[in-house]
């Protein structure tokens, strides 16, 4: 190493291994300690396992209800912190030739061998996630933009709490299903309400390719915004999901009666104020005051009410509908679920199903009143507790002796809640994790035949930040890795 003031050397290795990196290249002593990120983080790491209590003095306080990534009360420190101790996710993308879990296990642990034999201490870095069995854990800040299983659409990097709603819709976690529940297991038609930028929806399409294996599950993706409709026809051919998912350019609740009908499974995932995404820098960094907040959320919620209350109300065949958000805020999660249950047209016909209720800890919170709904039955996400993004996630069984009455409903009632809820989703100041909503564009149910967009930075993100695999560049072949190979490049 060059010589370098040893305060100063530590100042730098914090930062490469628990901070947002050195930057410079000029100084020697700087890029030294860059280079050796891996072997400094791997020490942490023995040490930590080791003696558990040494990281104690970097964990950030938990968040709290007013203490969200929107920056109140000095949240914004804690926000980084927790981000930069979160691991990196990646989900399997099974609808990519040749591609499964443990062919990509294989190939990331034999990337590890080299390094395991040069040091007896080595700790290994990648591992199946305990809770989704399609999700690889790795180390904080890994970098994968340039990973030929990228490239290729084999992988995708995308928080461990973004892989939940979809995971639940198809029941591939442990739910305890209300009494009655219609819910059979095999859908055939999912709606993903508000799909871009399209992580969620290819994830639902290899969820429903594992499910139906002869015929898959046909998947309608909703977006108004042309722009991120386009954004979203790329990501869904980029990530070999154009066989089975239609892009529709439009307001789910307007869907043509042709979907509406036949949909036996939804996902809302509605904007939000997207309060629990610690790697959003445009989050944290908001100045907003407590009152400007309080009356966004407001907004934000009675959105999210009128579109969840269509969902439950629209689809005569729907078996089961997820409900999600990126928030940590009560109003807009638990408070939805119970003023959606209350609704006369959805009281008896709609439950809700029990989430992990033995494998995951954090849960919703609990409703006062003996009448009110069980919401501890819903799941949260806390970036301390569960290293995730915050998050929020309900799950709606209908209910079996509820199933004549929803049959029998005129189509004009539907239309009527669609009509109410269309407003509010134009209006209301969403955010879809990344970027606000516009004005609904006419429904066009057409199926995915755009030409080539070029990704830029906002786009190449999902709901977490996550890295994207850019679109298979047109004229320029590109070679399949195979899993056994030790080269990544």
């Amino acid at each position: 190493y060059p010589m370098v003031d040893k305060h100063l050397a530590m100042v730098m290795a914090y930062d490469t291994v628990l901070g947002l990196g050195v930057k410079t290249k000029q100084d020697p002593a700087a890029v030294a300690i860059r280079d050796s990120e891996s072997y400094l983080r791997q020490a942490l790491e023995r040490v930590a396992k080791e003696d558990p209590s040494v990281m104690q003095k970097y964990a950030p306080e938990p968040l709290e209800e007013g203490d969200d990534a929107t920056g109140g009360s000095g949240a914004a420190g804690k926000q980084a912190t927790l981000a930069l101790m979160m691991p990196t996710y990646v989900r399997v993308n099974t609808l990519a030739p040749r591609t499964t879990v443990e062919g990509v296990l294989a190939y990331f642990k034999k990337r590890e061998r080299g390094a395991r034999d040069e040091d007896p201490n080595f700790v290994p870095t990648v591992k199946q996630d305990v809770h989704l069995p399609q999700v690889l854990v790795l180390p904080p800040r890994t970098d994968l933009h340039k990973s030929t299983l990228m490239r290729q659409g084999a992988v995708v990097v995308q928080d461990k709490a973004s892989c939940v709603p979809a995971t639940v819709l198809f029941d591939r976690v442990p739910i305890v299903k209300p009494e009655g529940s219609m819910y059979n297991g095999r859908l055939r038609r999912v709606v993903d309400a508000c799909a871009a930028p399209g992580n969620k929806t290819t994830q639902l399409a290899a969820l429903g390719a594992e499910a139906n294996p002869k015929e898959g599950t046909r998947v309608i993706a909703c977006e108004m915004d042309g722009r991120r409709a386009e954004t979203l026809r790329q990501r869904v051919e980029s990530l070999h999901a154009k066989d089975t998912v239609t892009v529709v350019e439009g307001d789910f609740t307007q869907l043509d009666n042709k979907y509406r009908s036949r949909a036996d499974g939804l996902l809302v995932d509605p904007s939000c104020s997207a309060s629990g995404m610690v790697k959003r820098i445009d989050v944290t960094a908001s100045t907003s005051t407590g009152e400007e907040q309080e009356r966004r959320v407001e907004q934000l919620a009675r959105m999210q009410e009128k579109l969840l209350t269509s969902a439950l109300t629209c689809f005569p065949k729907a078996q089961r509908v997820v409900y999600s958000t990126c928030s940590v805020h009560e109003r807009e999660n638990e408070a939805v679920v119970r003023a959606v249950l209350a609704n006369e047209e959805i009281a008896g016909v709609w439950a809700l199903a029990n989430i992990m209720p033995a494998t995951w800890t954090t849960r919703g919170l609990a409703s006062e009143g003996d009448d009110a709904p069980p919401t501890q039955y819903c799941i949260r996400c806390d970036p301390r507790a569960d290293k995730t993004s915050g998050f929020f996630v309900a799950c709606f069984d209908r209910i079996a002796s509820a199933a004549p009455a929803a049959a029998a409903a005129k189509e004009d009632n539907g239309a009527a809640a669609s009509a109410e809820a269309a407003p509010a989703a134009a209006s209301a100041p969403a955010e879809e994790h990344e970027e606000e909503e516009v004005e609904a564009a006419p429904v066009a149910a057409k199926k995915a035949a755009a030409p080539p967009v070029t990704f830029d930075d906002e786009d190449d993100e999902d709901d977490n930040g996550a890295q994207q695999a850019p679109p298979p560049r047109r004229g320029r072949k590109v070679n399949r890795v195979e899993f056994s190979s030790d080269s990544d490049e």
